[in-house]
C-alpha cells in the first residue's frame, strides 16, 4: 500500500463517523482536536493488540541487576532470572533462547512491576533470553494495511462520544476494530511460514 500519513490516518478514522477531513493534524477544528486527543492512545491500543510483523523484534535480553529475584519465602526459586523490559516495547509476546523447541510459544515468563527502582521488569528461568516484542514504531510509512485499518477503528472509537455524542456509536466502532484484528490475525496466519510450515520470526530492524 501507498505510504500512509498521520492525516490520513485521521481522516480515514473521521470518515467511519461521516465527519469531515481535517487537512493538518495542528489545525484550529473540533476534529483535529478529538483526533490528536485520543491519536496516541489508540496507536499504542493498536500496536498492543496483535503481533504486528512490521512492528516484530527479536533482541537479545539485558539482564536486570537491580530487581531482586526472590531467595526467601513461597516464592523462592520460582523465577531466576530478571531482564530490563526494553524501553522501545509496546507489547512482550514471546521468551525463548537457542534451546528452545517451539519457539512460537516460548518459554514462562512474566511482566512485573519493580516498586523500588519503578520499572517494569520481565521475570522467568530461561537463561540468555531472547525477547520478541513489539516495537513502538511511529513512522506511519512502515504501517500495513491491515494495520492502518485497525487503528482507524481504534482512533474513532475514541472519538465517537465527543463527536457524535452517542456513546453507543463507540461500542460499534469496537466491534469493527476487533474484526480488523481477527482479520489481520487470519493474514498473519498465511505470511509467516516458513520452508517446514512453521511460523518464522520478522524484525523491524530500524530501532531508532
Amino acid at each position: 500500500m501507498p505510504a500512509t500519513s498521520q492525516t490520513e490516518i485521521i481522516n480515514l478514522a473521521l470518515g467511519h463517523l461521516k465527519q469531515r477531513k481535517i487537512t493538518s493534524p495542528t489545525e484550529v477544528s473540533v476534529q483535529a482536536q478529538e483526533a490528536m486527543r485520543y491519536y496516541e492512545i489508540a496507536r499504542k491500543e493498536a500496536l498492543r493488540s496483535h503481533d504486528w510483523g512490521f512492528a516484530t523484534v527479536v533482541k537479545d535480553g539485558a539482564l536486570d541487576a537491580t530487581y531482586p529475584i526472590s531467595t526467601t519465602g513461597v516464592y523462592a526459586g520460582e523465577w531466576l532470572f530478571a531482564y530490563t523490559y526494553p524501553a522501545n516495547a509496546v507489547a512482550i509476546w514471546h521468551l525463548y533462547n537457542e534451546a528452545t523447541v517451539d519457539k512460537d510459544n516460548g518459554e514462562l515468563f512474566r511482566v512485573l512491576y519493580d516498586d523500588t527502582n519503578n520499572k517494569k521488569v520481565i521475570v522467568t528461568n530461561t537463561e540468555n533470553a531472547l525477547i520478541e516484542y513489539t516495537f513502538d514504531v511511529q513512522d506511519t510509512t512502515m504501517y500495513d494495511a491491515n494495520f492502518v485499518t485497525a487503528f482507524g477503528w481504534r482512533l474513532v472509537y475514541e472519538m465517537a462520544p465527543n463527536l457524535t455524542g452517542d456513546d453507543a456509536v463507540a461500542g460499534e466502532m469496537m466491534k469493527m476494530f476487533n474484526m480488523a484484528i481477527s482479520e489481520a490475525e487470519r493474514m498473519s496466519s498465511y505470511e509467516a511460514r516458513d520452508e517446514q510450515g512453521k511460523k518464522t520470526k520478522s524484525s523491524y530492524e530500524d530501532v531508532r
